[in-house]
């Protein structure tokens, strides 16, 4: 069942992240390039605390850190930064949002959203764009506000559960409070030099302005499939352990970059409106779908 529903997330998420060419003002700048300015590079800590970082010696180590870290987290909000370039196509699209992480039900029971306010396609800016996507544990909902357009799916069959963090398996690689052994069963692990291999417009400054650690993952053979990544690497502050950069890249070569900008939020009320999934009574465009329907369709 939990293979599934990730072919139906992967599926989803391509769809999402197609490539495309909205019309654009060819007035407005070029696409915005991550500055290694303080308000948006995330703010070194007053003092990381030695023995915490003396006991990260290994990725064993940080993996173990990782899990015990995700434990007590209940909510996290951070701007986001989300690129993904299309090799074959020779596309590049920019996102910039916001993330909202409720895990206050339990990791298998997590909800989030993404609040996207910004789209840049081949160096153009789309005017007034505001595209949400929301999960519920259950729902996906895709919400178009300027569209007035509401798309509602229905991605976990009722009474199962789904964590959308988990790696390879969720639209993000950020995992927040996995196991060890989890990651170990599908993945090999190492922890290169935090800077080796930055991805691509991503200012140095923003991995060395605070201490953090890299961690690299390469889907075991048995899993590549499932998986449909190639590789994986993650960047996380050595003080919180929230991670900062996530990369990815496909058998196809595309890759995505995510970068949680600035001083992530966490354990802090989140509107409930941002994570609802109710669909809109009136004046919307408005598409469900049941989980039964989404298998009959599928191939």
């Amino acid at each position: 069942m939990t293979q599934s529903i990730f072919k139906w997330f992967v599926m989803l998420l391509e769809l999402l992240t197609a490539p495309l060419r909205p019309a654009a003002d060819p007035e407005l700048p070029p696409p915005v390039v991550i500055q290694a300015e303080p308000e948006t590079l995330p703010p070194a800590p007053a003092e990381v605390d030695p023995t915490h970082a003396a006991e990260i010696r290994s990725v064993d180590d940080l993996l173990n850190a990782l899990e015990r870290a995700g434990h007590d987290l209940q909510t996290l909000r951070s701007d986001l930064y989300y690129t993904k370039l299309f090799v074959r196509e020779g596309d590049m699209q920019t996102r910039m949002g916001t993330l909202y992480l409720d895990a206050s039900r339990g990791h298998d029971r997590r909800r989030f959203a993404v609040h996207w306010n910004d789209l840049i396609v081949d160096g153009r800016r789309q005017v007034d764009y505001r595209h949400a996507y929301i999960f519920d544990g259950e729902w996906l909902v895709e919400r178009l506000d300027k569209e007035k357009q509401f798309i509602k799916r229905q991605v976990v069959p009722p009474g199962e559960r789904f964590d959308p963090l988990r790696l390879g398996e969720g639209p993000f690689p950020i995992p927040i409070g996995q196991s060890r052994e989890d990651i170990l069963s599908r993945f090999s692990a190492s922890m290169p030099a935090v800077t080796d291999s930055i991805p691509e417009g991503v200012p140095i400054e923003v991995i060395t302005s605070a201490p953090t650690y890299q961690l690299r993952l390469l889907p075991r053979p048995e899993f590549e499939r499932e998986i449909q990544l190639s590789e994986i690497r993650i960047w996380y502050r050595h003080d919180t352990l929230l991670p900062v950069i996530a990369w990815t890249r496909t058998p196809e070569n595309n890759e995505s970059t995510v970068v949680l900008l600035g001083q992530p939020v966490r354990d802090e009320p989140i509107d409930p409106a941002l994570l609802d999934t109710t669909t809109p009574a009136r004046g919307w465009d408005v598409q469900i779908t049941t989980y039964r329907q989404e298998t009959d369709r599928r191939p």
